[in-house]
């Protein structure tokens, strides 16, 4: 069954959160994809003194930039009840819900929900409401398997640890890693983009970047890392891109490099004289 009832709770997220035009302030998952419903019945129209078949009630609207869903989506409201949360028949409009109901946005707030209850629980709370969003992104952030295993480490475009050289413009689009990219329309090897990130956990680490799948793009994208003070070089080649299905990128392999506890790595993006567009999006850093 695609959907049911709904909850009506402290937050509704509706199409205006889907296009952009209202942003959550206590987000703690993104959804990213088109608001569509599917047709409710088919039925026989006359024109013109021809019969045809047509579908009714079919909803697709674009959007597919990431957005976040508030906390207060998942909790009714105060005065209904004090210790449920709800992460799939969540408060949205039938409109919003059409884009959040996907699989993957549906377990990042089930492992939501239960952090939650268990912070609850720890701080014996009395209202399921009270919990602190952010002490839930940063659980999820900093030991989201709840092992205490090394995280993932992932530096978008718009992180205070990247900045720019050269003509670098921040855009939004479909097939971005995150709301936003960045683009230089021409570059050369002194316009670079230049992600940091601190390592507190020495061992083998693969490094990725996501490619986006744009035809337009440069064909080639050069990669200047550097860790532990030593540097080594990846290129990227658009033919090396094997997207399917809905995607509209992949990461990208740089690598696997050993990191001292405690150390920085250093990832540059930048073009030899390319006369396509070059974009640069989200490093990310796993521990092997």
């Amino acid at each position: 069954m695609r959907e049911t009832r709904r909850m009506v709770g402290e937050y509704v997220a509706t199409q205006a959160d889907c296009l952009g035009e209202a942003a959550a302030t206590d987000g703690i998952a993104m959804a990213a994809y088109t608001m569509d419903s599917h047709n409710c019945q088919r039925i026989v129209i006359e024109k013109d003194g021809r019969k045809m078949v047509k579908n009714e009630g079919d909803v697709e609207i674009g959007g597919g930039l990431p957005y976040p869903i508030s906390y207060r989506s998942l909790t009714p409201q105060r005065s209904e009840c004090t210790n449920l949360l709800v992460p799939v028949c969540l408060s949205a409009s039938h409109i919003a819900y059409g884009s959040i109901r996907m699989e993957p946005v549906f377990m990042v707030l089930g492992q939501v929900s239960a952090i939650a209850a268990q912070i609850a629980s720890n701080q014996g709370l009395e209202y399921i409401q009270d919990v602190d969003y952010r002490q839930i992104n940063s659980i999820m952030k900093l030991d989201p398997y709840l092992d205490g295993s090394t995280p993932d480490i992932l530096v978008d475009d718009a992180s205070e640890a990247v900045s720019c050289t050269g003509g670098w413009t921040r855009r939004k689009g479909k097939g971005s890693y995150g709301p936003s990219y960045l683009e230089i329309d021409r570059s050369t090897a002194d316009e670079y983009v230049e992600y940091r990130a601190e390592v507190a956990d020495g061992g083998e680490y693969d490094i990725y970047s996501y490619q986006h799948a744009a035809k337009n793009l440069a064909e080639i994208t050069d990669f200047e890392i550097v860790v532990n003070g030593d540097t080594t070089r990846s290129r990227f080649s658009s033919d090396d891109l094997h997207v399917v299905g809905q995607a509209r990128g992949e990461w990208h392999h740089l690598g696997t490099h050993h990191f001292n506890a405690d150390s920085e790595v250093i990832v540059r993006i930048y073009g030899e004289n390319s006369d396509r567009p070059l974009r640069a999006d989200a490093i990310l850093i796993i521990r092997k």
